[in-house]
């Protein structure tokens, strides 16, 4: 599991980064267009604009990772996490109760109820 944890945050981490900056000259010129000078307005254009600029950024990232596996630096890390599939049939809930013999019982109290 913590092998999986320091590429997924870096590779997410990356993304944000790279939105922050490009944000810096993106969320002056959105104010200024469009007429915005409160200080709490200018906060949440900006963290709007950092946020739908990473998400894209990553997005983008992860295709053209897809397509050019060296393209994987833009991420941060070339380190991919992987994830653990869910139990495949015989490793599921009904499969291993019915292996030692048991029943299970609907939603609500132990003796279905």
């Amino acid at each position: 599991m913590i092998g999986n944890l320091a590429p997924s945050i870096i590779r997410t981490v990356a993304g944000y980064l790279v939105a922050a900056l490009l944000a810096l000259p993106i969320a002056p010129a959105l104010e200024a267009q469009l007429g915005i000078d409160s200080t709490q307005a200018r906060t949440t254009l900006t963290a709007a604009t950092v946020l739908l600029l990473g998400s894209a950024y990553y997005a983008l990232a992860r295709r053209l990772e897809q397509r050019w596996p060296a393209l994987s630096m833009l991420l941060g890390s070339r380190a991919q996490p992987h994830y653990q599939k869910p139990p495949t049939t015989g490793e599921d809930a009904a499969s291993i109760a019915t292996k030692l013999g048991l029943e299970l019982t609907p939603t609500g109290a132990p003796d279905g109820t």
